[in-house]
């Protein structure tokens, strides 16, 4: 009695949801996306400028690293958030778990944003920018989860891959946007004003996205409770060494693409760091490049809905496997970038 009342209960909800489930389901997931990852990413742009803001050392390097280390602790409760999350977005719903990541995301970045350099409260500041990047990486991987799924399960059988593509494209696109804002500063401002407040601003303007975020957030309908095609009948043992390894090779697969993410999106700090390039020189390179990604990312998608996932996984990693050594070692030896950006700063 009790399960047909249940039943009852979500016919309705089911039936709204599928009426919606449309390119604007898909499109209100994937903003939420970008606004998140240009959250997490923001930093990796400022690295140089939050490290001397909250970790000043004699050492420029030091400081750096020590900034770099900062980034690297939302790393540290990433897989916490991505467990918790996910395993609440299975019983509550896609929607809440995602509503609830975006909302710790904004929060984080505020406080980041709006916390008083080393100067001015000492090592209280530190101590507080760590505390937003954990909370920033548990947030993060509390997306990634419930986000795909919420892609997936949004899109017909035939366009899966193309759906579930959104979610690395959105990812390039929040790199893009931020690498947008830097090169819309660097040239506006003074080095000055860029290492004083002018990285504030470009983190202010994302968590100046938590309404419209929340907002989109709440308005997206559910996609948990879809009807799904009958499995098909497998023996247990085999279904339970068949999951295990499908999750192992795509965790293998994941973490080699995340590694490959953050080298890329190391490249602006790496620019202005060790390359010496001018600021404008180095943002409009990775916006470039993170414009590249964005189509990469649909075109995998699109493809692997043609030609299966299997190849589109796998040659894309080797390559890249085969290419970054060789591209950051000519990047070294050519030094054209830093040619020409002295070139340009001693132009009239």
């Amino acid at each position: 009695m009790a399960g047909q009342m249940t039943r009852k209960k979500l016919e309705p909800v089911l039936v709204a949801a599928d009426e919606r489930l449309t390119g604007r389901a898909v499109l209100g997931a994937t903003i939420g996306n970008i606004l998140e990852f240009y959250d997490f990413g923001t930093h990796s742009f400022f690295a140089i400028q939050i490290g001397q803001a909250f970790f000043p050392a004699s050492d420029p390097f030091a400081s750096l690293m020590m900034s770099l280390a900062t980034f690297g602790a939302g790393f540290v409760t990433r897989p916490i958030g991505a467990i918790v999350l996910g395993s609440y977005s299975d019983r509550v719903g896609r929607q809440p778990a995602m509503t609830t990541s975006f909302a710790m995301m904004s929060a984080a970045i505020l406080v980041l944003a709006i916390t008083p350099s080393y100067e001015t409260i000492g090592v209280a500041a530190p101590l507080l920018v760590i505390f937003a990047r954990l909370v920033q990486g548990f947030a993060l991987d509390g997306e990634v989860g419930p986000t795909t799924a919420y892609l997936m399960e949004a899109a017909p059988a035939e366009a899966r891959g193309l759906a579930v593509s959104f979610q690395p494209a959105s990812q390039q696109i929040a790199a893009t946007a931020g690498a947008l804002v830097g090169e819309i500063l660097s040239p506006t401002m003074t080095s000055e004003a860029l290492h004083a407040y002018g990285w504030r601003i470009a983190l202010l303007l994302g968590a100046a996205t938590l309404p419209f975020g929340l907002w989109l957030r709440s308005a997206l309908p559910e996609t948990l409770h879809r009807a799904e095609a009958p499995a098909p009948v497998v023996r247990p043992v085999r279904r339970s060494l068949a999951a295990r390894r499908m999750m192992s090779l795509g965790f293998v697969v994941l973490a080699s693409c995340t590694v490959i993410t953050y080298i890329r999106e190391y490249m602006t700090t790496y620019a202005l760091n060790t390359l010496q390039v001018s600021a404008p020189l180095a943002f409009a390179t990775t916006l470039v490049s993170n414009t590249v990604g964005i189509a990469a990312a649909l075109l995998g998608g699109w493809l692997a809905d043609r030609a299966g996932r299997r190849h589109i996984m796998i040659w894309p990693q080797i390559t890249a496997l085969l290419m970054t050594y060789p591209v950051f070692l000519w990047i070294v030896e050519s030094r054209s970038a830093i040619h020409f950006s002295e070139a340009s700063a001693r132009s009239p």
